[in-house]
């Protein structure tokens, strides 16, 4: 995590990499119709410090029932306060950390909103489900971060890298490096539009890997998003 100044104005992004949110199904079973589409569902997420002065910075999924989807490291600073910052559509919307996956190594957490504070166009939203499949290599998506998307896809080999480092699995990995904020964004899948992955860290690769782009982001996959979800479902309220 980055910190950045505290202001009254949220800051512009920041040009590498930092932390970031994104998004899940809560209350649906996998592979729900309809479901909308990453531009109306990604947004940005701040959490102070606590020191009036910096804060971290970072994407989000809204996946329902005023659930935020981001990456636990985005919302990990000052954690004795569960305060966090939603940037959706230009308006800002307060929200409570419900629930955070770093107790199993997880690096996935839940915000709540309350759903009438967001903008009108999304508060009927479908809730976002995970893909009943996790990715392959060189899989397209559409990558929703820091309020915007792009288009991306997963490394084409699916086999480790033999520099001896743990890398993980090339079909969780973007053939793409992101700026500082990415953290806690969604990968989509283009035709099912079902939650793929949620990315967590921006990685570098030696040069000496036959077709490998130097840099990369390494995303969480859909099996782990549910399995994160059924978890939270089960947590006595």
């Amino acid at each position: 995590m980055k910190e950045h100044p505290q202001t009254n104005r949220r800051s512009a992004p920041s040009p590498r990499w930092g932390a970031a949110v994104i998004a899940a199904a809560l209350l649906l079973p996998m592979a729900a119709a309809a479901q909308p589409r990453p531009a109306e569902v990604g947004l940005q997420v701040e959490k102070p410090a606590g020191d009036g002065k910096m804060f971290s910075q970072g994407s989000g999924v809204l996946i329902g029932d005023g659930m935020v989807l981001t990456a636990a490291h985005v919302i990990a600073v000052n954690p004795q306060d569960p305060k966090v910052t939603v940037y959706i559509d230009n308006r800002r919307v307060d929200g409570l950390v419900a629930y955070s996956g770093q107790a199993d190594h997880l690096d996935l957490a839940l915000i709540k909103v309350d759903p009438m504070a967001l903008p009108p166009t999304r508060r009927g939203l479908e809730s976002v489900s995970p893909c009943s499949r996790n990715p392959g290599p060189a899989q397209p998506f559409v990558v929703a971060w820091m309020g915007k998307t792009s288009q991306e896809t997963t490394l084409l080999r699916a086999d480790p890298p033999k520099d001896g480092a743990d890398h993980g699995r090339y079909s969780t990995m973007l053939a793409a490096g992101h700026p500082k904020g990415a953290s806690g964004g969604g990968v989509f899948d283009p035709q099912q539009g079902c939650l793929a992955g949620i990315m967590v860290a921006d990685g570098v690769f030696g040069t000496e890997i036959v077709g490998v782009p130097h840099e990369v982001t390494v995303f969480l996959p859909a099996s782990d998003i549910a399995s994160f979800l059924a978890k939270y479902r089960r947590q006595p309220r």
